[in-house]
């Protein structure tokens, strides 16, 4: 069951990548303002105590774009994220990458950069 509930932060779709991009914004924030000075301890320990709350608020925007995110782009699936560590880890940078396809349809060559 905790795993389920860990999804959303380890996934590879957008969702999980939002989510592990805004708790570490929010929290480098509020870090940031208080070293600056800009708010004192008690303001920096509410919106640390906050950050939920913010959070559910912004997942409720991201919740709501979602679908038109899906209309305009895709997102890689964790199947592709997967494949993608696999190769990541046993072809060199410098090599072009070749997935073989089923009969009729062309192969898939990956340069790398």
């Amino acid at each position: 069951m905790f795993e389920k509930l860990l999804t959303p932060l380890t996934t590879a779709t957008s969702i999980g990548v939002a989510v592990r991009y805004l708790t570490t914004i929010v929290g480098s924030v509020i870090a940031i303002l208080a070293i600056l000075g800009w708010l004192t301890p008690e303001q920096a320990e509410a919106l640390t105590r906050q950050v939920p709350e913010l959070l559910g608020a912004v997942a409720a925007v991201v919740t709501a774009a979602v679908p038109l995110y899906a209309i305009w782009t895709k997102s890689s699936s964790d199947k592709a994220a997967e494949a993608a560590k696999a190769i990541d880890k046993q072809i060199p940078d410098e090599s072009p990458v070749v997935i073989k396809t089923p009969a009729g349809v062309p192969d898939i060559v990956v340069t790398g950069k």
